[in-house]
């Protein structure tokens, strides 16, 4: 942080930093502890609201850097989520935990869900194709050599992805 006298490098000015930012949710250790100590519905609802008044933050924002005349409200600050602690994110992988939280998922909840799901199934259907190279006779192998087994293996593999991501309806 530049003291009176420092000089500014040639050129360039010192800009003040910006003011700490004031938290909108976790305000408090005392807040802190009581929001860890809600239930699973009550952080699910909490979350769902504040993600929805940040995505209206965004948008008035956005609006306002587009035309800030007829926006003249500057950006505002957005709150952050309640955290939800991983035995209960492991809960929501459960799909009767979600049909019962179904009206309280956010979508970045949701988006996280989806994620985590398709990370699981990729470490599931791996191992297939480690095993489909594996029970390959070696002379086989030796014979497609290095640069055509990894495109075999490469084949193999974004079949089983391509199926993970884009499951093909029967």
């Amino acid at each position: 942080m530049p003291q009176d006298g420092d000089i500014a490098p040639a050129g360039e000015e010192f800009v003040a930093p910006p003011p700490p930012r004031q938290p909108r949710t976790h305000t408090s250790p005392t807040i802190i502890q009581m929001l860890k100590g809600l239930s699973l519905a009550s952080k699910l609802q909490r979350n769902k609201k504040i993600e929805a008044k940040n995505n209206n933050r965004a948008a008035k924002s956005l609006d306002h850097e587009q035309d800030p005349e007829a926006h003249p409200e500057p950006r505002s600050e957005t709150a952050s989520l309640i955290t939800i602690d991983p035995k209960d994110l492991n809960r929501l992988k459960v799909p009767a935990i979600v049909a019962t939280f179904r009206e309280w998922i956010y979508p970045s909840l949701s988006v996280f869900l989806a994620d985590e799901d398709v990370k699981e199934k990729v470490k599931r259907k791996l191992p297939l194709v480690l095993v489909l190279w594996h029970q390959m006779t070696s002379r086989r192998r030796r014979k497609l050599g290095f640069r055509k087994g990894a495109a075999w293996m490469a084949a193999h593999m974004s079949q089983e992805l391509s199926g993970l991501l884009c499951p093909s309806i029967s």
